[in-house]
């Protein structure tokens, strides 16, 4: 310390800046999408079920209360990506009322009085199994998130597993309650209404018997995957292969391939553009100086971004204007993030174990609680290739879509979630 400071300079290898305008449009987005998931599920169980689809809608609400009041305590910063862990959560929350209800009709319908129905159903001889594995193999694969995840996907993988442990308390305790109340006051349940009485009671179709014919289709799915994932390759986002990007709103309408092009030469042959939501906001995207330290590579790039789209504004846009972020701002730069070579080669190798791990984790518990590996085997292979389809569509769409098919983080997010449903 008497010698003086260490010549140890400070690197940014990852940032993110998102601007005022921009992070309320998103806020706004997922309350709109909250909201319209919470009308859509709670219409869905009233239409369906009738009076216990009102008490599964109360659980639902008193569910998201205790959500938001334990994100609240914790001090939790809520994250776009979170906000759809939410949604999510509203969807997973009614799953455990369903599969009772259904259980409960079952009871009903072999003669049983609806006082035992209620009790069978919420049995683990009834339910009670079929809920703990789904949330069992939810809270393992949230935990994989946690623990491989970084920043936004953390947030999302937070929330989920905060969703699972209160969608199981409102679910069974809350649920179990208000029925427990209707029987003692000897209303009537049928957990069906006119509109859905007779769905599926006599339903038959010979699933087994078209197995050839799916089997075919699978095996063709997957071998075009699997050529497209090995020639065509995927679009990997910046999170995996390091790089910065620019979310940019324009006065007007512009074509992303003029600005592509008026970039390449500029960023020598790193540029992309495609249109981002609106048709005057583009992302783009380039490698240009992205493994060299220090803030004069960032001013840099914001500066030949900044020579080479001036013209599609008028004279009043300045640089600073363009660049920083302030209240009210709706044109120019309004999201900039940057990752770094190695950062991007951690975050790679994180979503890889991230993937894989879900799967293992959910497979070994399906020996555990089934005590047959067969059982293991089928559900991963049954997993592995939902994968294999997302991803090749994903190969395979890439290059043709009007918006963004990028492999990044909330990509992986979304992969182990059709892991674990």
């Amino acid at each position: 310390m008497r010698a003086g400071k260490l010549p140890a300079a400070a690197e940014i290898v990852q940032s993110e800046v998102v601007g005022p305008s921009l992070g309320q449009e998103a806020i706004d987005n997922g309350t709109t999408s909250a909201l319209i998931g919470l009308l859509i599920v709670a219409l869905w169980m009233l239409v369906y079920y009738g009076k216990a689809g009102w008490f599964a809608n109360i659980a639902l609400i008193v569910n998201l209360l205790f959500l938001f009041g334990i994100l609240a305590s914790l001090g939790a910063v809520l994250t776009l990506p979170g906000i759809a862990g939410i949604v999510l959560t509203m969807g997973t929350a009614v799953d455990a009322n369903i599969i009772i209800y259904e259980r409960a009709k079952e009871e009903l319908r072999s003669g049983k009085t609806l006082e035992d129905a209620v009790k069978t159903s919420f049995g683990w001889k009834g339910a009670m199994r079929s809920i703990v594995d789904a949330n069992v193999t939810h809270v393992l694969t949230g935990a994989v998130l946690l623990i491989f995840g970084t920043g936004p996907i953390q947030g999302f993988a937070t929330t989920l597993l905060i969703g699972i442990a209160t969608s199981l308390f409102t679910s069974i305790f809350i649920t179990r309650i208000l029925l427990d109340w209707s029987v003692f006051k000897g209303n009537k349940l049928t957990f069906t209404t006119g509109f859905s009485k007779n769905f599926f009671t006599n339903f038959h179709f010979d699933f087994l018997g078209i197995k050839k014919y799916t089997y075919i289709f699978s095996l063709l799915v997957c071998i075009v995957s699997v050529v497209s994932l090995s020639t065509n390759g995927l679009n990997q986002g910046v999170d995996f292969v390091g790089g910065r990007t620019f979310q940019v709103r324009f006065p007007k309408t512009i074509s992303a391939e003029e600005v592509r092009q008026d970039l390449l030469a500029a960023f020598d042959g790193s540029a992309e553009a495609k249109i981002f939501g609106k048709d005057n906001q583009l992302k783009i995207t380039t490698k240009f100086k992205v493994a060299e330290p220090g803030t004069e590579a960032d001013q840099e790039v914001n500066k030949i971004l900044f020579k080479k789209k001036k013209k599609h504004f008028d004279a009043s846009m300045t640089y600073e204007k363009f660049v920083n972020s302030y209240d009210g701002k709706d044109l120019g730069i309004l999201q900039a993030s940057k990752v770094g070579p190695t950062v991007a080669d951690d975050i790679k190798t994180n979503s890889y174990w991230a993937v894989i791990g879900a799967m293992l984790i959910v497979g070994l518990y399906l020996v555990v609680s089934f005590r047959k590996w067969q059982y293991s085997l089928g559900a991963l292979a049954a997993v592995a290739h939902d994968v294999i389809f997302v991803l090749g569509i994903y190969s395979l769409l890439w290059k043709y879509m009007p918006f963004g098919m990028e492999i990044d983080q909330h990509f992986i997010a979304a992969i182990l979630t059709v892991i674990y449903r």
